[in-house]
């Protein structure tokens, strides 16, 4: 039989593991969710145990729905972004896991922007922004010293399980740069800036290349997964990482819009812009010398859920449910939804102007307007926030040739259709829309050997489904309701 890789994407709030063939084909999957929890405002906080749990569930599951795949030649971890995981003298996290969303070193990052500014710029391409780990990091030593002076490493969420895997400590540079503290140019540790803010560097681990073998499974972790031990283990991805490469980025010809919970706009660029400082942020990319430019948005999927849940506590109806009622009555208001606009703001705003303090709004709300508008409302919002941040980028950077869409928020046909027309762009589905569990399985498929010249298959092992085409008409008449938003958010 071929062979075949294991790939495990740890996301935001679940565990997706998938196992994927030499052909490219995903063969089984598996998921195990787990909880955030929010002990005070603006605190996001997960138990880095419940990870290692989430992926030995989704492993079982997917390896209990294989079959007919041959022996697994390597796994591969992503993780998402950010977040700051301690770990103690005997490698036991030190506090919870402070994630990317939680913005309590808000003071912290200002300070560094005040500060450290352009040599940051220049090493990174990006400014502190409270999203990233170095201003967490800072919060950590001032608020908890005695937890920081017991830190024997920092780790991100993929490493902390590679290292459950292998027992192996490391880093690599789609994670590493998201701390502010690699140089994008070396891909190594910016030991100036390190030794300037007096933070130890020994907590931080050696970087290796994403796409190097690491070291083999260890029988205990074998034990628990449900898998021989030996098993050859990559460095692993940051899950935006994962999925730039699983969306086939590789140059600046394919830009990829992904909606999930939140949402991102990714493309390889040539170098950043300074112009852009601040606006958007700037990645290493899994492959050597590539650089990828992100647009964020904090509330993609989330608007529809929010609208989902809100109306689920008033009717006590199941959120699912919901949520396919929500979409089918949006369909019945008319494209523009009658003049109302909602500002896609429900966690603050992410690019092209961050503003976490930012508040979600309804505009031009009157007592005509009815639950099918309010629906569509959301839907158009989000999209006007996508057409923005395109029309930013393509200012700066060169425009792409194909545009193609993941997430789960795009597996609506509705809002892809509103996401369509709001851009004036052919949406092309990628086929399986969560791109990040088949770019770390790619990752790890080239790093065992069984995809050889990743750069030159990647384009034949990414599939598109059939393209979603504007309508022109309705183009037209979302252009007067784009007016009116870039109005209430200023023009960018």
């Amino acid at each position: 039989m071929l062979p075949a890789v294991l790939a495990v994407d740890v996301g935001t709030s679940a565990a997706k593991a998938i196992v994927v063939s030499q052909a490219g084909e995903v063969l089984a999957e598996g998921r195990a969710a787990y909880p955030t929890t929010s002990p005070k405002p603006g605190w996001l906080e997960q138990n880095p145990e419940d990870w290692w749990q989430a992926m030995v569930g989704a492993t079982r599951a997917c390896l209990a729905g294989l079959r007919g795949a041959g022996e697994l030649a390597a796994i591969g971890i992503s993780g998402h972004m950010s977040a700051l995981v301690a770990l103690d003298r005997d490698y036991r996290p030190t506090r919870p896991a402070i994630t990317i969303a939680d913005t309590r070193c808000a003071a912290e990052a200002a300070c560094l922007n005040e500060r450290y500014r352009d040599r940051i710029a220049a090493a990174t391409g990006n400014v502190a922004l409270t999203a990233f780990t170095l201003p967490k990091l800072l919060w950590y030593r001032r608020f908890e010293p005695e937890l920081f002076a017991q830190t024997r490493v920092v780790l991100a969420v993929k490493d902390y399980l590679v290292w459950r895997l292998t027992e192996v400590l490391g880093t690599e540079p789609t994670d590493a740069g998201n701390t502010l503290l690699l140089d994008r140019a070396t891909r190594r540790w910016n030991r100036d800036l390190i030794d300037e803010l007096s933070i130890p560097a020994s907590i931080l681990p050696p970087v290796r290349e994403s796409l190097e073998l690491v070291g083999g499974l260890s029988r205990g972790a074998a034990g628990a997964m449900g898998l021989a031990a030996g098993i050859p283990v990559i460095a692993g991805l940051a899950d935006m990482g994962a999925s730039t490469l699983g969306s086939g980025l590789l140059d600046h010809r394919r830009l990829a819009i992904t909606l999930g919970t939140s949402g991102q706009i990714t493309q390889v660029v040539a170098a950043p812009c300074p112009e852009l400082l601040g606006k958007f942020t700037y990645h290493p990319h899994a492959l050597p010398g590539l650089t990828y430019i992100m647009a964020s948005l904090f509330t993609g999927g989330l608007g529809l859920q929010w609208f989902a849940e809100t109306v689920a506590d008033l009717t006590g109806d199941a959120v699912p449910t919901v949520i396919e009622r929500v979409l089918e009555r949006a369909a019945a208001s008319p494209p523009g939804a009658r003049g109302l606009l909602f500002l896609p703001y429900l966690t603050g705003r992410g690019s092209p102007e961050f503003d976490p303090s930012l508040t979600a709004s309804l505009a031009g709300l009157t007592q005509g307007h009815t639950g099918s508008d309010l629906a569509r409302a959301v839907l158009e919002g989000v999209g006007y926030s996508v057409r923005q941040c395109l029309e930013v980028m393509a200012r700066h950077h060169a425009a792409p040739e194909e545009i193609v869409v993941g997430g789960g928020a795009m597996k609506s046909p509705l809002w892809r259709g509103i996401v369509a027309d709001i851009t004036g762009v052919e949406l092309n589905p990628l086929e399986p829309l969560n791109a990040g569990p088949l770019g770390i399985a790619l990752a790890a498929g080239s790093a065992a050997g069984i995809f050889t010249d990743l750069k030159e298959r990647l384009p034949t092992l990414i599939r598109l489904a059939a393209p979603e085409h504007p309508n022109r008409a309705t183009s037209t008449i979302y252009e007067s309701g784009y007016r009116r938003f870039g109005a209430l958010n200023g023009s960018d």
